[in-house]
């Protein structure tokens, strides 16, 4: 909770956070292996990236 209270703070497109954890938070749920976590990193990196 703590960090996430810290991170809200800091982002300034909040929709785009929430929906980029939902999608991370699902994709680690669902799906298996070693490629998931760099998957979602590469994810979140590019849509960072993006929506600046």
């Amino acid at each position: 909770m703590q960090l996430a209270l810290a991170t809200g703070g800091r982002v300034e497109a909040r929709l785009v956070a929430v929906a980029l954890f939902a999608v991370a938070l699902s994709m680690a749920w669902r799906l298996r292996g070693g490629w998931v976590t760099p998957v979602i990193v590469g994810l979140g990196a590019v849509v960072g990236w993006a929506a600046l």
